[in-house]
């Protein structure tokens, strides 16, 4: 499966260079999920990289996920960075490049604050007032929710949560930020929440490298200027807090560039 989706991955940059009259890429820098630096795996997914952009191994460099992340927010040893994606890690890469970690057990476990948290309570909301009612629920939070469905039978709402996973229950994100822009009540105490549940991500972070600013990043984070200021509202007072200035995917653009330069060190 990873080497069918580095080869698909592969094809589709080689494509994308044709169409835009350029040539294909020099080197790559690469985040994969859960990797272990050096390990195994590590060393396999940089041998089939290579292969598949037809480049030598020293031009390809492969990370964990988060390392690059962190990237997109921070220099190594500046702050921790709190992302949002399925599920809900924060992280601290030190100076010297060791990664921190806290939290990222997966949405079944632990992802309060991630897209798969904050879409499950915002179905767990409308449905609970379908049982109130004897009816499906209405309101801006129901009717963002049932547009992005395109269903508003219970029922039809659970095969549809079933058949698509835990990542199509994150994607209902956009329909939560519509409903909590539009004032509905039940949204808005779900970013509150969301960004409390960040924070204490953040705050188990600081409780081992000490304090330092704190980044937001990730597909959840596109609830946009509500959960930040419900993050900064659950932060301690002073706290710095900024959005990630890059996605990982230009990150990595950025740092492959670096990685081939001669004179500069490794990014970590």
């Amino acid at each position: 499966r990873a080497e069918a989706r580095i080869e698909a991955l592969a094809r589709a940059v080689r494509d994308a260079a044709r169409e835009a009259g350029l040539m294909g890429p020099s080197s790559v820098f690469a985040g994969v999920h859960d990797l272990v630096a050096d390990g195994p795996g590590a060393r396999a997914a940089r041998r089939r990289t290579a292969e598949a952009f037809g480049l030598p191994e020293a031009a390809v460099r492969v990370v964990h996920d988060m390392r690059l992340a962190y990237r997109s927010a921070f220099e190594p040893g500046e702050g921790l960075l709190v992302y949002t994606g399925t599920g809900a890690i924060a992280v601290h890469v030190r100076a010297d490049g060791e990664l921190v970690r806290a939290g990222g057990h997966g949405p079944w476990i632990d992802g309060a604050g991630g897209g798969f948290w904050i879409g499950s309570r915002a179905l767990r909301s409308v449905l609970r007032r379908a049982d109130r009612w004897g009816r499906p629920a209405t309101g801006p939070l129901a009717e963002a929710l049932h547009a992005a469905i395109g269903a508003h039978d219970p029922v039809e709402i659970r095969t549809w949560a079933e058949r698509g996973g835990t990542r199509a229950v994150a994607d209902l994100v956009p329909a939560v930020r519509r409903a909590a822009s539009a004032g509905d009540p039940d949204a808005n105490a779900i970013v509150t929440r969301a960004g409390a549940e960040l924070a204490r991500l953040a705050d188990a972070l600081t409780v081992r490298v000490g304090p330092l600013p704190v980044g937001l990043a990730g597909g959840a984070s596109g609830l946009g200027p509500p959960l930040r200021r419900a993050l900064v509202a659950a932060l301690p007072p002073g706290t710095q807090v900024r959005m990630a200035e890059r996605t990982p995917v230009e990150t990595a653009a950025v740092l492959a560039s670096r990685a081939l330069t001669p004179r500069s060190p490794a990014p970590a």
